[in-house]
C-alpha cells in the first residue's frame, strides 16, 4: 500500500506544481487570458476591467486542476486512488527572468485495493525556483524544486488481512535545466530536452525509511495548430528507491 501512496501522491504533486509554474508564469510574463486544456482549466482576473495589478496591490486567480484517476497493478494486488485537492498558491518574479512559485494543499485521498475502500489525508507543499538565460540560438531554464507531503491512513482489513494505521512522510528535492531553441524550426514544432537530478526521502510507520538519488530526463515539443497550441512531453526517473516512473503528457491549450 506504500507504494500506490507514493505514486499517487507524487503524481498529483508533480503535475500540480507543473501546472502552477506554467500558468502563473504565462501571466507574469504578460500571456494574459484564460486557458483550457483536456485536463485543467485556468480562470484569471488579470483581463477584466480595472483588474490589472499595480504596486502594492494584489492580483487573485482562481485554478481548477482535473488529473485522472490513478490505477496501479503489481504481482499481488490492484490500487486505485481518486484525490481531490484544495489548496492555495503563490508566484512571484524575483528578478526579469528568475520566478519564485510554490502551493500548499490538502486532500482526502480515496484508495480501493484489497476488496475493501478507505479515506486518508494529506497535506502537500511545493516550492520551485525558475530562471532564465538566452545564449545565442539557445534557451537554458535553470531550475530548483523543492517537494513534501504528509499523509495519514488509517487502519483497515483487506484480503490480505489486517493492516495497521500508517504515517508516510515523504520530501524530494530536484536540480536542473531545460533546453531550448529561441525560434521554432522550419516544420514549426519548438523541441527540448530537460537534464536532472532527482533526490527523494520517504518514511512511513509500516516501511520504514527509504532514500535515493536518480537523474531525470525529459524531452518534447509544441506548435502552433489553429487557435491553440499543442504540446507534448515525454519524462523518466524514478519516484522511489526500486520503481521507476515514465510520463507522457499531451495538451492541447486554447485562450477565449
Amino acid at each position: 500500500m506504500t507504494t500506490g501512496s507514493v505514486i499517487g501522491a507524487n503524481s498529483q504533486t508533480n503535475a500540480t506544481r507543473t501546472d502552477i509554474s506554467n500558468n502563473t508564469q504565462n501571466r507574469l510574463n504578460g500571456g494574459g487570458g484564460n486557458t483550457a486544456t483536456c485536463n485543467s482549466v485556468f480562470l484569471s482576473t488579470q483581463n477584466l476591467p480595472g483588474a490589472q495589478s499595480q504596486f502594492g496591490q494584489h492580483e487573485w486567480n482562481a485554478w481548477v486542476s482535473l488529473e485522472g484517476r490513478t490505477d496501479i497493478q503489481n504481482a499481488t494486488q490492484r490500487t486505485e486512488i481518486t484525490s481531490v485537492a484544495l489548496g492555495v498558491y503563490f508566484a512571484k518574479r524575483a528578478q526579469s527572468d528568475l520566478f519564485l512559485d510554490g502551493f500548499i494543499s490538502v486532500a482526502r485521498p480515496e484508495y480501493q485495493t484489497q476488496g475493501t475502500a478507505f479515506s486518508s489525508s494529506r497535506t502537500s507543499a511545493s516550492l520551485t525556483l525558475t530562471g532564465n538565460y538566452r545564449g545565442g540560438a539557445w534557451n537554458v531554464t535553470p531550475f530548483g524544486k523543492f517537494g513534501a507531503y504528509s499523509e495519514q491512513q488509517p487502519a483497515y482489513t483487506g484480503t490480505g488481512g489486517a493492516v495497521a494505521a500508517n504515517d508516510i512522510t515523504n520530501i524530494s528535492l530536484a536540480l536542473g535545466a531545460k533546453v531550448e531553441p529561441v525560434a521554432p524550426m522550419a516544420s514549426g514544432i519548438l523541441p527540448y530536452i530537460s537534464l536532472g537530478l532527482d533526490y527523494g526521502a520517504n518514511t512511513s510507520t509500516i516501511a520504514g525509511t527509504s532514500a535515493f538519488f536518480s537523474p531525470r530526463i525529459g524531452v518534447g515539443g509544441g506548435m502552433d495548430i489553429a487557435s491553440g497550441y499543442l504540446s507534448v512531453d515525454l519524462d523518466a526517473g524514478k519516484v522511489q528507491e526500486g520503481v521507476r516512473d515514465l510520463g507522457l503528457r499531451a495538451t492541447y491549450e486554447f485562450s477565449f
